[in-house]
């Protein structure tokens, strides 16, 4: 790598930790800078001046941006991650239609099954026997019809989407991930993991190196996996649940959305007890407060999404 490129990429992925920044202004910031150490010369003034806004955060540390840019070279080096940032041609051209898509998208494995047709596969860290039975065979039929399955390698729900494209041989799943790629959380999702990458598939998310996983990264994580996919298949999930933020962020998005009829014999929906499995009181008012409905499976089948029992029901709905 010559140094002007390397002097590139440190900047970039300097401004790729900035959380507190919008796409739109990260974009703007780069084209008015050219290294790392002459971002690392500004004041929050400065900041705030070089964007337009006013910024108050105590996330801005300029002191150590430089060390933590060149920490993130040599760990993506070391431990084989890629990065494409928003120019990137291997970008997958659907994260354009969102707003506010990532600045950069890290990486590990392949990262053009991102850019065949891709379905999501969502549910509760919860499942009954019957929702991960339901849940694998959707995604192995999936697979076998030639989609991408993407799924968010958590407990659950997630763990059976990506097993379960695994069974096929033409299997190609991808994990979203709220923390750096570097990290598999929880430890028990590892050999899925291993595997996926095995069988060509990847492991991506917009958080760099050794960032942890923060409450606040997995609504952002959601509407990944949505923007990814061409459809969301919801398959069990409480109100009040990630895979629910995953089915606004779909619709928001324009993609399809619809729900596996597992879903309508959930525990927590069919009792109408809205309060079990994932549901708690602070979420319920988080969400109140940012604007968004509070809606159990039902309320969204209601209002249009469809019900589908297998991968030729999703596929009737793309064509």
């Amino acid at each position: 790598m010559s140094m002007c490129a390397e002097d590139r990429l440190a900047l970039r992925l300097a401004i790729a930790r900035l959380s507190f920044l919008s796409f739109a202004e990260k974009k703007l910031l780069e084209k008015k800078l050219d290294t790392v150490s002459r971002l690392a010369l500004l004041s929050i003034d400065d900041l705030s001046f070089a964007i337009g806004r006013v910024i108050n955060t105590r996330m801005w540390k300029p002191d150590v941006i430089e060390k933590r840019a060149e920490r993130d070279m040599r760990l993506m080096e070391v431990l084989h991650i890629g990065c494409m940032f928003y120019d990137d041609e291997r970008r997958p051209p659907l994260l354009d239609e969102i707003y506010d898509p990532p600045f950069a998208l890290f990486y590990r494995g392949d990262p053009a099954v991102l850019s065949k047709p891709c379905a999501a596969v969502v549910g509760t860290r919860r499942p009954t026997g019957n929702g991960m039975r339901c849940t694998r065979e959707l995604a192995f039929e999936l697979a076998e019809a030639g989609f991408t399955v993407v799924s968010g390698l958590a407990l659950g729900t997630d763990a059976c989407a990506h097993a379960g494209t695994l069974l096929s041989s033409k299997g190609k799943t991808a994990a979203v991930l709220g923390s750096g790629v570097d990290t598999v959380s929880p430890a028990s999702n590892k050999k899925i993991a291993a595997a996926l990458l095995e069988a060509g598939g990847c492991i991506v998310g917009e958080y760099a190196p050794e960032t942890a996983a923060e409450k606040w990264h997995f609504p952002q994580r959601n509407r990944l996996i949505s923007a990814l996919s061409l459809v969301t298949v919801v398959t069990e999930a409480p109100a009040g649940s990630g895979a629910l933020i995953t089915a606004d962020f779909a619709l928001e998005q324009n993609r399809e959305l619809c729900f596996h009829e597992c879903a309508l014999s959930y525990p927590a929906v069919s009792a109408g007890a809205a309060g079990a499995g994932e549901h708690t009181g602070e979420r319920a008012q988080k969400r109140a407060k940012a604007g968004r409905e509070y809606r159990s499976v039902d309320r969204y089948i209601e209002e249009g999404a469809r019900l589908i029992k297998n991968a030729n029901d999703v596929i009737a709905l793309l064509t």
